[in-house]
C-alpha cells in the first residue's frame, strides 16, 4: 500500500519529468462530451432529426415507408413529419412512430477532474471512461493556471518535494 507521503513524491516526480504540452502552469482535465438540443433549427447549416425517444435519426437510412396524410393522401417528406399539420391540406398530423421533431443542437466539453499530471487525469479516464459517455468520446484538456496563484501554489510545493527528499531505495 502506498503512503500519501510516497503518492506525493510520485507526484512530485511526474511533475518534473512529463510534457506540459507547451502550457505553464498546466492543469490536465478530463472533459465529457455534451450534445444539447432543442435549438432553432432555422439558425443552422446543420439540422438533425429526433425520434419520439429523442435518439438522433440517420436521414440517410430512415424511410418513413412513403407515409401519407390520412387526410389528403399526399406523401409526407421529412420536412412534414415535425410538424403538427399537413403542409399540403392543413389537417392535423398524427404519424405515430413517424414523429420525427427537426431541432439544432450545441456541442460543448463539459470538465470532469482536473490533475496536476496527465498519468493521473489518463489513470482516472482509464476506470471511468463507462460513465464519461457522449457522441465523442471523453478526452484529456490541457489548460493553464496562469494567474491562478492557489494552483500555482500547490504545484510548486508539489515540484519542490523531489529537490528536498531523496530517492528512496
Amino acid at each position: 500500500m502506498t503512503t500519501n507521503r510516497e503518492f506525493l513524491l510520485a507526484m512530485a516526480r511526474e511533475i518534473h519529468t512529463q510534457d506540459n504540452a507547451l502550457t505553464h502552469e498546466p492543469i490536465f482535465i478530463v472533459q465529457r462530451h455534451r450534445r444539447t438540443y432543442g435549438f432553432d433549427p432555422a439558425y443552422t447549416d446543420k439540422p438533425v432529426y429526433l425520434d419520439e425517444e429523442y435518439n438522433e435519426v440517420d436521414l440517410v437510412t430512415y424511410d418513413p415507408n412513403g407515409y401519407e396524410c390520412p387526410s389528403c393522401c399526399e406523401k409526407l417528406g421529412l420536412d412534414d413529419m415535425n410538424d403538427e399539420c399537413c403542409t399540403h391540406c392543413g389537417k392535423v398530423l398524427d404519424l405515430g412512430n413517424y414523429c420525427l421533431t427537426k431541432t439544432a443542437y450545441q456541442d460543448t466539453w463539459e470538465n470532469v477532474q482536473p490533475f496536476f499530471t496527465r498519468k493521473g487525469a489518463e489513470e482516472y479516464l482509464r476506470a471511468n471512461k463507462h460513465n464519461l459517455t457522449g457522441k465523442e468520446p471523453p478526452r484529456v484538456y490541457v489548460d493553464s493556471a496562469f494567474r491562478n496563484a492557489e494552483w500555482q501554489a500547490i504545484r510548486k510545493m508539489l515540484s519542490e518535494l523531489v529537490l528536498v527528499t531523496p530517492d528512496e531505495p
